[in-house]
């Protein structure tokens, strides 16, 4: 028949709810009620094509147009295909899309560009209201990460972070010294939140970088019992240099530890008889291994020496 709005020609089914409508004024094709179209050859649409029931194609389909479709649901999908109704991709909010897998939504990317796996909403950890990747999970299957390399020779997976004073992608505005490089926090849920940092592992630029040098310190951080930061426990710094205690101050020496209070700072202990080994590479006489007692001003108040006595004995004495 012919739609009483104009030259639009409608095709009735068995029942009025379901029809297919030609509209000339906007050269649409639309398909209404419980019709569904299915195509069984290539199909071109140049226009826009809007159905409200299944739509088919078993051939080929391109588009000149916008496709447009329904919200759908994690159940059923409203991009899918056939003979698995429950996969696919589904809209669930504005601004919001989601892959469901056997009727389950399995990732979703939010209006705020997140990509949540395993999860339906942002949960914050730690720094800010939630992170651009999270992946949650029930179990270690699905709350593991793993990275693996397939290759006949010594290179490995890795894990890459980078960090620059630029304001856009792509900048490469050189870092500054004390500048992060890099962090590893583990959290634990504390009844309130997960914001709450049990230890620490971060790099730092350690003194002023330059073009194809970039100085670095490790640092790892614990913290106290009674409070909610870490505290940094251990550096490595650039010359590799190992401050324990010390937040990076003390003595330029190779091993650095520092105490909070009275008793011993170092202790050695073994079932069989500790041992503490020193050895100098100087193969000269009268070359020492040094062993001082320092005030807060750095002055030695004591001293142990142990003097090789000969080149081939290598013996010390007290």
């Amino acid at each position: 028949g012919v739609d009483d709005t104009g030259y639009d020609v409608k095709f009735f089914g068995d029942t009025a709810s379901a029809f297919m409508l030609w509209d000339a004024s906007a050269d649409d094709l639309i398909l209404g009620g419980a019709a569904g179209l299915s195509v069984n050859s290539a199909a071109l649409v140049t226009g826009v094509l809007t159905t409200t029931a299944a739509t088919v194609f078993n051939g080929g389909f391109a588009a000149g147009g916008v496709g447009t479709f329904a919200d759908g649901s994690e159940s059923a999908p409203s991009i899918t295909n056939t003979g698995d109704l429950n996969t696919g991709i589904f809209f669930p909010a504005a601004d919001t899309i989601a892959f469901a897998e056997g009727g389950e939504e399995a990732v979703r990317i939010t209006n705020a560009g997140q990509v949540l796996i395993g999860a339906e909403a942002s949960q914050s950890v730690l720094l800010g209201t939630g992170n651009a990747l999270q992946l949650q999970g029930l179990s270690s299957n699905t709350s593991g990460i793993s990275t693996t390399r397939h290759s006949n020779d010594t290179g490995g997976p890795y894990l890459n972070f980078g960090k620059s004073r630029g304001t856009a992608d792509g900048a490469v505005t050189a870092v500054a010294s004390g500048d992060i490089l890099g962090q590893i926090f583990f959290s634990g849920a504390d009844g309130t939140d997960i914001k709450s940092p049990a230890a620490s592992i971060s790099v730092e630029v350690d003194t002023t970088p330059g073009s194809n040098d970039m100085p670095g310190r490790l640092i790892f951080s614990t913290t106290a019992n009674g409070a909610a930061s870490v505290t940094e426990r251990m550096r490595i710094a650039n010359d590799g240099a190992i401050f324990i205690n010390s937040g990076g101050t003390g003595p330029s020496k190779t091993l650095n530890i520092k105490g909070t209070g009275a008793g011993s700072n170092f202790a050695a202990t073994s079932q069989s008889g500790a041992s503490f080994s020193m050895s100098n590479a100087h193969a000269a006489d009268n070359s020492f291994n040094i062993i001082d007692s320092n005030n807060s001003n750095d002055l030695v108040t004591s001293r142990i020496a142990m003097i090789n006595t000969s080149i081939s004995s290598r013996t010390g004495d007290i």
